[in-house]
C-alpha cells in the first residue's frame, strides 16, 4: 500500500559546480623565450636548406631547343682564345673534341629530360588519384553517430539505482545535499565498482515498534536473495536484524554538531557521508557476497527509524539515498498496550499502572506542544506545519518510552514523505506500508506484496511463525481504551487522508467495532 503524494514542482536542474581548472597550457615568460628561439632556429634552417624538387616540374615548350650547359660554352670559348695560333690539325682536333662534348651533353640532357617527363607523368597520376579518393570520401554520406547517454549503473546489477532516472535529482536533491550532507569526496550514489553498496542496505524496516517488524524481518530473511546483516565487525550473522546504526548513540560521531537535534539549527549539522558509510559497510554487510552475486541484497530492521522522523530521514538519505522504506503499522491503541505489556515482561514497569504510564507521556506531548485543541480550526492549521515539526522534535528529547507518540503515525510519515520528495523520489514507489492486522490474517499475500515492492522474485515462505508473541491475557480497561480511541481518532483520519482513503478509510475504527 502506498500513499498519494503531492506532485513535486519541477525546478531548474542544477548541477553541482565544478572547480575551475587552471590553464596549464599557457607558457611562462621563460617558456616564451625558449619557444621563440626554437621557432627562429627552425625558420633559419628552412631558409638555408635546399628546396625540395617539385612534384610536377615545368615541361618545356615544343619550339624550345636544347642548349648546352654554360660550362660547356665557357670551355669552348677559352680553348679558341688560347690556341688560335695552333696548326690546322690541332684546330680540327679541338673542334672535333668540342663537337663530341656537345653531342654527349645533348644526349645527357635529353635523357634527363625524358626521366623528368616520366616522373612528372607519374606524379600527376598520383595527385589525380589522390584527388579522386578525397572526392569519394567527401561525397560519401556521413556515418550516423548514435549518442548514448552515460549510465551510472552496472548493467548486471538489477537493484542499483541510476541517478539519472530519478525525478528532479539534479534540481531538488542538490539543495538537500548542500544543507544536510558532507560528501567529502564520496559519491552520493555509489557507482562502478562501488555500486554494490546500493544493496547494503537495500531496504529498511523502519517501524513501528510492537507492530510486527520482527516477524517481517524474519520472513524476509528466508528469501534466497536476502543476506542477513553481520554482527559488529565480524563474519557472523547478527543475532538481530535491528542494527540501530542511525540512532543517535551510534551515529553521533558522524554528525558535524554535537547537538542531537538538527531541525532548529541554522545551518543544520551535516552528516559525514564517507566516514559513516565506510563504518556501516565494514560492520554490518558482506562485501564479498554482495559483489560476487548482484542479485543479493541486505537490510536493516530498526523500528526507531520511523519514530525519529524529524531527524533521521535526512541522515539516512545522506548515507543511503537509494534505500527503500518498509513500515508495519498496527492499530495505535493496541500498539500502545502491547508496548506496555512488553515492558512489564522485561521487568521495567512492575509498579506502574498502564494509566499512570500513559499520563506521563501525555504530559510530555503537552509540554512539547504536540497536542493541540482538536475541536478548533487551529488543529488543522497546526498539522503538518513547521511548528508541529519543531514541537515533535522537542517531544523526542523529553520522553524515553514515547508510549503514545510512537502511535502518532501520520506525523512521522509526513516527515518521511517530505524527505523523500526533497531528494526527488516518489513516496508512492519508495515507501510501502503493511497493516499488522492484514499480515496476521494472510501472511502469504502480504509477503508477496512486499517482494513485489522490493523487486525480488516471489518465493514460498517456509516458516510463518510470529517472531514475538504478545501476552494479552490481561484485558485493557474499557474506559482507558475509549479515551485512547478518542485521542487517536483525528490523527487516524489524517492518516487515512494521507493514504488516499481506499480501504484505509475508518479501518481501525471498524475493526474495533467488530471486535467489541
Amino acid at each position: 500500500m502506498y500513499p498519494p503524494t503531492k506532485k513535486v514542482e519541477d525546478s531548474a536542474k542544477v548541477t553541482p559546480s565544478k572547480s575551475k581548472r587552471k590553464n596549464n597550457l599557457k607558457p611562462s615568460n621563460k617558456q616564451d623565450a625558449n619557444t621563440a628561439k626554437m621557432i627562429s632556429s627552425t625558420s633559419k634552417h628552412e631558409n638555408n636548406s635546399k628546396p625540395s624538387e617539385n612534384l610536377i616540374p615545368d615541361t618545356p615548350k615544343k619550339d624550345d631547343k636544347e642548349m648546352p650547359s654554360s660550362m660547356d660554352n665557357d670551355a669552348s670559348t677559352k680553348k679558341e682564345k688560347t690556341k688560335s695560333s695552333g696548326s690546322s690539325s690541332s684546330s680540327s682536333t679541338t673542334n672535333e673534341s668540342d663537337n663530341d662534348n656537345n653531342n654527349t651533353s645533348r644526349d645527357n640532357n635529353k635523357a634527363n629530360t625524358d626521366k623528368k617527363k616520366e616522373k612528372s607523368r607519374k606524379s600527376a597520376h598520383e595527385v589525380k588519384s589522390k584527388g579522386q579518393n578525397e572526392k569519394q570520401v567527401t561525397d560519401s554520406p556521413p556515418k550516423k553517430v548514435v549518442e548514448t547517454k552515460q549510465k551510472f549503473t552496472v548493467s548486471l546489477d538489477p537493484h542499483v539505482v541510476d541517478p539519472a532516472s530519478l525525478q528532479n535529482l539534479e534540481g531538488t536533491s542538490t539543495t538537500f545535499v548542500e544543507h544536510n550532507c558532507q560528501l567529502q569526496g564520496a559519491e552520493w550514489y555509489p557507482t562502478g565498482s562501488d555500486a554494490w553498496q546500493q544493496r547494503a542496505p537495500y531496504f529498511l524496516i523502519a517501524g513501528a515498534y510492537k507492530s510486527g517488524t520482527s516477524s517481517m524481518a524474519s520472513y524476509l530473511s528466508q528469501h534466497p536473495q536476502v543476506v542477513q546483516p553481520l554482527r559488529n565487525g565480524s563474519n557472523l550473522p547478527s543475532r538481530t536484524t535491528e542494527l540501530q546504526f542511525f540512532l543517535y548513540r551510534n551515529f553521533r560521531r558522524f554528525v558535524s554538531a554535537q547537538a542531537l537535534l538538527s531541525y532548529n539549527d541554522e545551518p543544520p549539522p551535516k552528516t559525514f557521508v564517507k566516514s559513516a558509510r565506510t563504518v556501516m559497510l565494514a560492520r554490518h554487510y558482506r562485501k564479498k557476497t554482495l559483489t560476487e552475486d548482484t542479485s543479493m541484497v541486505s537490510f536493516d530492521s530498526t523500528p526507531g527509524y520511523l519514530l525519529y522522523s524529524s531527524i533521521l530521514p535526512q541522515r539516512i538519505l545522506c548515507v543511503a539515498p537509494w534505500v527503500k522504506i518498509l513500515v508495519v503499522l498496527r492499530n495505535p491503541v493496541d500498539r500502545v498496550y502491547s508496548n506496555y505489556l512488553y515492558n512489564i515482561r522485561l521487568g521495567g514497569l512492575q509498579d506502574v499502572s498502564f494509566e499512570e504510564w500513559l499520563e506521563k507521556d501525555f504530559d510530555n506531548l503537552r509540554q512539547a506542544g504536540v497536542i493541540q485543541e482538536k475541536s478548533s480550526s487551529s488543529f488543522q492549521d497546526f498539522s503538518g506545519s513547521p511548528a508541529e515539526t519543531a514541537a515533535w522534535t522537542q517531544y523526542l528529547l523529553k520522553s524515553d518510552e514515547h508510549a503514545i507518540g510512537r502511535s502518532l503515525y501520520v506525523i512521522q510519515l509526513r516527515h518521511w514523505f517530505k524527505a523523500l520528495q526533497d531528494i526527488g523520489r516518489d513516496p508512492r514507489t519508495e515507501f510501502h506500508i503493511v497493516r499488522s492486522e492484514d499480515l496476521l490474517e494472510d501472511v502469504d499475500s502480504e509477503y508477496t506484496k512486499v517482494l513485489e515492492f522490493l523487486g525480488l522474485p516471489d518465493t514460498e515462505l517456509k516458516s510463518k511463525t510470529k517472531k514475538v508473541v504478545g501476552d494479552h491475557t490481561q484485558p485493557m480497561n474499557k474506559a482507558t481504551r475509549k479515551k485512547l480511541e478518542d485521542f487517536f481518532a483525528p490523527y487516524n483520519q489524517q492518516l487515512y487522508k494521507l493514504m488516499g482513503h481506499g480501504d484505509w478509510g475508518g479501518f481501525w475504527e471498524n475493526e474495533a467495532r467488530q471486535s467489541s
